[in-house]
């Protein structure tokens, strides 16, 4: 695998990581709002409020990853780099 071919995996495999947390965030988020609880905003409203604020917040915290692949060049630093994402467990 090149060192090209290896930056385009690790891309798609933060990316899909990224995504992974803002859907849990949102399943948290959904099952938190489905409380009853009077005098609240619509419940639509509450979350997607939620969720675009966890999606800037989120894309700040895989943002510095993003940059270091983007600056990796050789193949040895992209393993490196692979090395610091999580192997298991949960997404956040």
């Amino acid at each position: 695998m090149t060192p090209a071919e290896l930056k385009r995996n690790l891309t798609r495999y933060l990316e899909n990581f990224e995504r992974l947390t803002l859907e849990n965030y949102a399943l948290r988020v959904v099952i938190q709002a489905a409380q009853p609880r009077p005098a609240e905003p619509p419940l639509e409203r509450q979350v997607s409020d939620l969720i675009r604020d966890a999606q800037e917040h989120i894309h700040e915290r895989f943002a510095p990853l993003y940059e270091q692949l983007d600056a990796a060049a050789q193949e040895a630093e992209l393993l490196e780099l692979l090395a610091q994402y999580p192997q298991e467990g949960p997404v956040n």
